[in-house]
This record gives C-alpha cells, sequence and structure tokens, in this order.
C-alpha cells in the first residue's frame, strides 16, 4: 500500500484498523499486490499510477500486467489484469473479508490456517481484463 502511495501524487490509502484473530491484534487494512509484471521498481510505478486513486481499508486490488492506473475508487475486491488502462474506475462490492476461523475447524486445517486463525471469504471479487 505503501509503495502505491509513494507512486501517484494524489493516492489516499484508509488507515488500517485492529483487528484480534487467536488473540492477537494486528492493525489490517487495504491488501494490495502488485505482480512484478505492473512494475519492479517505484520510477515503473510512477509512469503507472495517475490520477485520483482511493482505497478503503476494506479493499483487495491485485494488479497484473502492464497495467496504467488513471483514476480509482474502490471500496471491495479486484483483480486487473493487463495489458492497458484503467481510467476512472469506480467499484464498490462486498469484498473479501478476513473471517475467524471457529476453534472447532482449526484442527483438520493445514498448519498456516492454524496459526494465522484467520481465513478470507469467498465474497465477491470483480475480474477486470485489459487490452484482449
Amino acid at each position: 500500500a505503501r509503495l502505491l502511495q509513494l507512486a501517484g501524487s494524489d493516492v489516499e490509502i484508509e488507515e488500517p484498523e485492529d483487528v484480534t484473530f487467536l488473540g492477537i491484534t494486528a492493525k489490517i487494512g487495504a491488501r494490495i499486490v502488485l505482480q512484478p509484471s505492473f512494475a519492479i521498481s517505484l520510477e515503473q510505478m510512477k509512469e503507472k499510477v495517475k490520477g485520483k486513486i482511493r482505497i478503503s481499508r476494506k479493499s483487495e486490488l491485485i494488479i497484473d500486467g502492464q497495467v496504467v492506473l488513471d483514476g480509482l475508487e474502490l471500496d471491495g475486491a479486484m483483480t486487473v489484469r493487463g495489458p492497458g488502462g484503467l481510467t476512472n474506475k469506480v467499484l464498490k462490492n462486498a469484498g473479501r473479508s478476513l473471517e475467524a476461523i471457529p476453534s472447532e475447524e482449526l484442527p483438520s486445517l493445514p498448519p498456516a490456517l492454524q496459526i494465522r486463525g484467520y481465513r478470507l471469504s469467498q465474497g465477491e471479487v470483480e475480474e477486470v481484463k485489459l487490452g484482449s
């Protein structure tokens, strides 16, 4: 999230909030994944992040490929695959929230989930494929 803020001149990402799983509290905010195919340096990112970008704390954004973001208001979950430009996109959907795993389920799950104590809900994700 911080890299995206550094890359654009008008990028706002809501501050994370405290969440607790298995008695451990952490600040969790927007989940943003920028694949290497999007950019591998801050300078490359600066060329691809333009306009007004607003992302809520509950959002999930995955960018894969040669994508140019020029205006985005996101409150939910979205995956963008390029090449191409995404201009003035406004998206509000249910997204995918982090949900606590019930204690009776934990023993039957893989260790990675047992340690975390949470998983992503199925929720709603919009898939955007550009340029094809």
